[in-house]
């Protein structure tokens, strides 16, 4: 008898699951709820014993989910408000106090409870100021989430009782202690950071304007400061525990900072930040490097972006990768450049007269893998950096290889000229659709790791924590994430049937295969890095299929080399004319 494990309650809510209307039944027979349906699609039960705090149930048709939540409103003055004395101290302090009990709520209930808390806002943008709602989300139509309900009340019962006791600064302490404890540092303030320390302010300071700094940059290492057109550099580490104490425990979280005698000073409504600070850059400091992460954060927005900034961008970007090749090689995946290096290295001897190949090497932007280089390409990037280099001037040849599983980055890759295996861009750029082996030929859609047999995508190997892992395809499951035989379900049910030839890996929380059996939530899918990693070990026997598989995506790169040579050959003899 094979059942489908258990996944956080997911089936046992799917079987107790109630409908719409029978949700709302229960709810109306609870005690001390009060019912507010002025939308059709969303009905909201708000406690009436506890109706200053704005505890409340909302029940969404659209979603099917219940949110259960606690309420806290903001004035939300301006900063320009605030500095034009438009509201009183008491005033502000009122949106402060507000701050600190969502954010103790906050930490009290991930200490009490057992369900992911959540802080999101309620939706009404009409009025001034904004309410934030602290609680459980998504939850399903079922008897267990009334339950949960009840414990939540007796849950901000318990809090109120708690915060009776807990005057401001107590409050404040407490949130300062949990913060710096989640830092690595002894749950207390002062903190004695690397290269100084945060205590609490105690407006004993005396400051002089005309030393107030501006024109902050966090950076990598550094955090830099202008004044009078001289540069103030001070550890970008300890100032960013600074910053995240004030975001903590303060709504506003306005710092000043100033120079006084050896000491940069940082200054918030609470809190202090006495650090040291140079006035000229170390010699060493990473520029470029800094440069280059800035331009990484809009790499997101580039498919929005005029053709300017996605220009710039992709000119600052050729200039950090070097030279010092006949082709550079970008891939779609992380992993593709890893398999091609390692394959190109093992069939060199036949190819010993081929271009001087480099690769551009990166890790994904969440990696714990150092790299010089760190990004998340895909199939949309790819296509984007193939155009902008293509409009530039080059020293070497730039191939940009794509996989087939996308139907849109093949449309915009592939060669126009049905004679050629490759497209030319100009300006020495090209594209390569991965080409087809001989044992794919009936399942064109591919990625890298279908150059692989069947047999060695399907390859065990013993991971750190002693369970055997393996890369799984789409056609071992049924429709339903199911392979019998094997044991095993698949979380990614998109992923599966038997028309199906994805690489199933182990990245991710989609990406994920258990047991059928064991309710014990282990992750038997191999991820893709480790498949390389393994690959790159020698741990796996390479078929000759596979050999022939990389060594067509070579004689490609060849002819594209060829092909180039070509066009210089007849460039120079234009010019020569």
């Amino acid at each position: 008898m094979y059942t489908i494990p258990l996944l956080n309650g997911a089936f046992n809510a799917k079987m107790d699951r109630l409908s719409f209307e029978q949700f709302l039944d229960l709810m109306d027979k609870e005690d001390g709820f009060y019912r507010d349906d002025n939308l059709w699609e969303t009905v909201t039960y708000y406690y009436e014993p506890l109706l200053e705090t704005g505890i409340g149930v909302e029940v969404s048709a659209d979603a099917e989910c219940v949110d259960i939540f606690r309420s806290f409103g903001y004035t939300d003055f301006s900063k320009y408000e605030r500095e034009q004395n438009a509201y009183t101290e008491e005033e502000i302090a009122g949106d402060e106090c507000e701050y600190l009990q969502e954010r103790y709520f906050a930490l009290f209930l991930r200490n009490k409870g057992v369900h992911y808390v959540c802080t999101w806002d309620d939706g009404a943008y009409m009025c001034r100021g904004r309410t934030n709602r602290i609680g459980y989300r998504n939850l399903p139509y079922c008897k267990n989430t009334v339950s949960i309900v009840e414990e939540f009340l007796n849950l901000c019962e318990e809090f109120d009782r708690l915060t009776e006791r807990a005057k401001g600064l107590t409050i404040r302490n407490r949130l300062a202690a949990d913060y710096v404890k989640r830092q690595g540092y002894p749950g207390r303030l002062p903190v004695e950071l690397e290269t100084g320390k945060i205590e609490l302010y105690r407006e004993s300071l005396k400051v002089d304007e005309t030393f107030l700094l501006q024109s902050l940059y966090i950076g990598q290492e550094y955090a830099l400061f202008s004044e009078r057109e001289q540069v103030i550099w001070a550890s970008a580490a300890d100032l960013q525990v600074f910053l995240g104490l004030v975001k903590c425990c303060e709504y506003y979280g306005d710092v000043d900072y100033f120079l006084i005698g050896s000491h940069l000073i940082g200054v918030s409504r609470y809190f202090i930040w006495i650090g040291s600070y140079g006035r000229c850059l170390p010699d060493h400091y990473p520029m470029r490097y800094e440069q280059g992460r800035i331009i990484e954060q809009i790499r997101s927005f580039l498919p929005y972006a005029d053709s300017i900034l996605r220009d710039l961008y992709f000119k600052e970007y050729q200039e950090r990768l070097g030279h010092g090749s006949d082709v550079c090689i970008f891939t779609e995946g992380p992993t593709d450049w890893k398999h091609l290096k390692f394959h190109l290295n093992r069939l060199e001897k036949r190819f010993t007269r081929g271009p001087n190949i480099r690769f551009h090497e990166y890790e994904p932007t969440d990696s714990p893998v150092e790299a010089a280089h760190k990004m998340d390409m895909g199939g949309n990037l790819l296509c984007d950096m193939c155009f902008s280099f293509s409009k530039k001037e080059n020293e070497e040849i730039y191939i940009f290889i794509a996989d087939r599983d996308r139907e849109d980055v093949v449309k915009k890759l592939s060669p126009k000229d049905t004679d050629q295996p490759f497209r030319a861009w100009g300006n020495h750029v090209y594209s390569i659709v991965l080409p087809i082996p001989e044992h794919r030929i009936s399942t064109p859609r591919i990625c890298i790791e279908h150059y692989y047999s069947d047999a060695e995508i399907k390859a065990e190997f013993m991971c750190a924590d002693g369970i055997k892992r393996r890369l799984y395809i789409g056609n071992e499951f049924d429709q339903y994430g199911r392979a019998i035989n094997l044991d095993r379900f698949c979380v990614n049910r998109e992923a599966c049937g038997s028309d199906s030839v994805r690489i199933i890996s182990g990245s991710g929380k989609k990406e994920r295969v258990i047991s059928l059996t064991k309710d014990d939530g282990t992750n038997y899918a191999l991820s893709k890095a480790l498949f390389v990693e393994h690959v790159c070990n020698n741990e796996l026997q390479i078929s000759r299929d596979t050999e022939k598989a990389f060594e067509k995506l070579f004689e490609v790169i060849r002819k594209i080399k060829q092909y180039d040579e070509q066009l210089k050959t007849q460039e120079r003899a234009e010019t020569q004319n």
